[in-house]
């Protein structure tokens, strides 16, 4: 059973943020873990469980909580058809948060 995930704690902008506050940067990044740059920057477009799974471990904060629309509790990726229908209901749910307000 999929549960209705939280909000991201963090959106892709505090995420990055937050790397930079502490001193990261997705050159420093790919340097330590042996990932290409560039490949932290795609994570926030697509799920990439290692390179988000970094991060998050990198932040101290569990992988669902940055991403709660592409990775369960327990850090595993939620397969895609499942995804499509959280970011749609997300999706139509902002769209009547503006109508509204």
């Amino acid at each position: 059973m999929i549960l209705k995930p939280k909000p991201p704690k963090l959106d892709e902008w505090a995420i990055r943020a937050e790397l930079r506050r502490r001193g990261w940067t997705f050159n420093r990044l790919a340097a330590e873990s042996g990932f290409a740059a560039k490949s932290f920057s795609a994570a926030f477009k697509k799920p990439s469980v290692k390179v988000n799974a970094y991060m998050a471990k990198v932040l101290g904060i569990p992988v669902h909580e940055l991403w709660p629309y592409w990775f369960d509790a327990d850090g595993d990726l939620i397969p895609a058809k499942y995804r499509r229908k959280l970011s749609s209901r997300r999706q139509s749910l902002a769209s009547h948060e503006s109508v509204a307000a």
